[in-house]
Parts: C-alpha cells; structure tokens; sequence
C-alpha cells in the first residue's frame, strides 16, 4: 500500500475481529510523508515506531525495500493469503530486523492462522523495538484472552488505555475479560465507559449472551432470550444492533463482504405452511437474478424441508455458476438459509459469502448453519 511518493510502514488492514465478543484494532502508521492514508478515520491514531521515517532504500529502487515488503505482505493478507504475506514478513525482518512493523503485521497474519503463540510472540517484539500503537498491546491482549491468560490480557488492554485514554474497544475487551473471571463490578463499569466512548459498539448484554467454545476457536452466539443459540467462527464478528431494523435480531460481518444475519417476521407463518413459503422464494430468487452474467445461472444445491431436533426447518442454498462448470467451490454469493416457525412467525438464518471466492468461508457458512439450535 502507497500513502504517497515515499513508502510507509502501515499496520496491516487485513485483520477480523477475532470473535464476537473480543474487539481487535487494526491501526496505519502514519506516513512519513505529509499524505494521509487514504480512509483513515479518527480511530486509527496508533503510530509505530518506525512511522517517522521511510522504509530502507539504500539498496537500488529496483531492488525490494522492507517497506516494500510489508505493504506486499498486507496486500497478500487482504486477498487472503497468509503464508504468502507472512514470508513477505519474514523477509521485511531480514532485512530490518529493528523495525516493529513487520513484527505486528506478522502478528496479525499469525492470529488469522489461529497461532496465539506466535502472534503474542510477535506482538511482544513490535512492543520491545519500542512500538507505542496502543493497538500492538490491545491485540496482544486479544491473543492471550484466547490462550486463556486472562490476567495478562487485563493487564494488556490496561495499558492500552494508559497509551489512548479514549480507547473504546480496549475498555470493551478489558470489560468482557473481567466478566469471564467474575468480576462483575470493574466489568460493568468498563462498558459503561466503552459505550460512553463509542455508542456503536455492541451492548453489554450482547457481550454476556456469547461464550467462547474454547480450542474450536467459535464462539456461541446466543438470541431470543437464550432458545436460539449459533457458533460463530473467530473471522466473523455481530454487528451493533440497528433500532431501526426491528426485524433483524442479529446481523455479523465476516471476511471481505461475507455477511450474516438472523430476521425475527411480523406476520404468521405456521408449519403447515413452510413447504408453501420455500417453493415461493426458491421461485423468487430464481426469477430475479438479472445481475448475473449471461453465461451463468443460479445452481440450488439445495431446496429441502428438513427435521432438526424434532422442528421442521427449510433448509435452501444457492450459488451461481457458469455455463460448463461443475464444480463451485470458487464461485462468489455461495448463500444458505434455515428458515422455521417460531411462536406462529417466520425465522430465518442467511450466511452469505458474498463476493469472497475463497472455499473456506463457504464451508464456514455450513458449520454456522448446521450449529443452530433452538428450543420452543
């Protein structure tokens, strides 16, 4: 990434929020050069050590610099990649092994990995080559939350805030990790803060309503006053609730556009009726796809009225696919519905990949469906 006519070391921008509950930051350094990042927003304020000044260049300009290097590996991280970014760090610390930057970002790639041993690790050296990014000891404190050393990830979002007084997210971690160890008081005081700090971050109650399912890494979701309950994976985060969507119970964000969403309807919709109501949306979806390409067309690959735990759900997922192809694992919008009554009215799951092409969150999606449970 270029922030003007001299390379920056820029805090990777890859990173997802590690889960439901556990809010990650993803900080830029600041460009040495007087141009802003471009959609730099009020919180991005962390600044590395190595921000005041440029990456190596006394090598020849045909040669890649460290900072050439770790903006490479962010891009490579962005579209996924993190073996590949990750050895584009490597070589950044090779080449400069005083710099924090490549430490974080690599930290950053280490942790999409599910390697908290290696991230807090790398977290630790961006912070001893004298990183002061409040960022570099929020993450960390994420990390180590997940290696279960809750007191050394107090301690680090305490010090977070110590570096950024206002820094919401780090008094929302640090509130939800004193709630895991039972102190009620310190953690309500610091949502109340949080909140006071940034009114879009999720509620206290949607913090204490999710659990962390331990090495999978998921994290419980629970809705409708506990009889809903769904695993999130650590790339997918929920989203602050939307007064004006009263219908939507949850909504979450995944990885490059993926999205998620539970909607509660207003209208009846009894179990004698599903079959009815699948056949028409399956035709609705059906007829009104004219974004797609003309050499493509929508697959269901499925479009059934299922039993799970005795309550009969349809369960219906589409991809679109082009003409000859068999096999889907890299198309866009793999989409996948569980829809049932609920107290006589329409529920319904949609995960979507969006435009993200990568096989994985396609199967992330499946693990998020077939992880409902609900009870009447």
């Amino acid at each position: 990434m270029r922030l003007g006519a001299r390379d920056a070391k820029v805090k990777i921008s890859f990173s997802h929020l590690i889960a439901v509950q556990i809010k990650d930051e993803t900080n830029p350094a600041e460009s040495p050069t007087p141009v802003a990042a471009n959609g730099s927003s009020p919180d991005m304020t962390g600044q590395s050590a190595a921000a005041g000044h440029t990456a190596s260049s006394a090598s020849p300009a045909t040669e890649e610099s460290d900072g050439d290097l770790v903006n490479r590996g962010i891009e490579k991280g962005k579209k996924g990649d993190l073996d590949g970014a990750i050895a584009d760090f490597d070589r950044a610390i090779k080449l400069n092994p005083k710099d924090d930057a490549p430490y974080y970002n690599r930290a950053q790639a280490r942790r999409l990995k599910k390697d908290a041993a290696g991230a807090i690790a790398d977290y630790t050296k961006a912070i001893e080559l004298g990183s002061t990014n409040p960022a570099a000891y929020n993450n960390r404190g994420n990390a180590r939350s997940e290696n279960k050393d809750l007191d050394g990830a107090i301690a680090d979002y305490t010090r977070a805030i110590e570096l950024k007084p206002d820094y919401a997210r780090a008094y929302y971690n640090r509130a939800f990790t004193k709630e895991t160890k039972g102190d009620k008081t310190g953690a309500e005081a610091d949502f109340k803060m949080a909140r006071k700090l940034d009114p879009q971050l999720p509620s206290e109650q949607s913090a204490v309503d999710s659990k962390n399912n331990g090495s999978s890494g998921a994290t419980t979701v629970i809705l409708l006053d506990g009889k809903l309950k769904l695993d999130i994976p650590p790339d997918f985060s929920r989203d602050p609730d939307n007064p004006k969507e009263p219908k939507t119970v949850a909504r979450f964000s995944g990885p490059d556009g993926a999205w998620g969403e539970v909607l509660r309807g207003t209208h009846g919709l009894t179990p004698d009726k599903l079959d009815g109501y699948l056949k028409m949306r399956v035709a609705e979806y059906s007829k009104g796809f004219n974004w797609l390409p003309k050499d493509s067309h929508l697959q269901w690959l499925k479009k059934d009225i299922v039993t799970i735990d005795g309550r009969t759900w349809a369960d219906w997922r589409y991809v679109p696919m082009l003409k000859g192809t068999k096999d889907y694992s890299h198309s866009p919008v793999y989409t996948r519905f569980l829809t049932t009554s609920y107290k006589g009215q329409l529920l319904e799951i949609t995960f979507t990949s969006n435009l993200n092409t990568d096989p994985k969150v396609k199967q992330e999606i499946d693990r998020i469906i077939d992880s409902v449970h609900l009870e009447e």
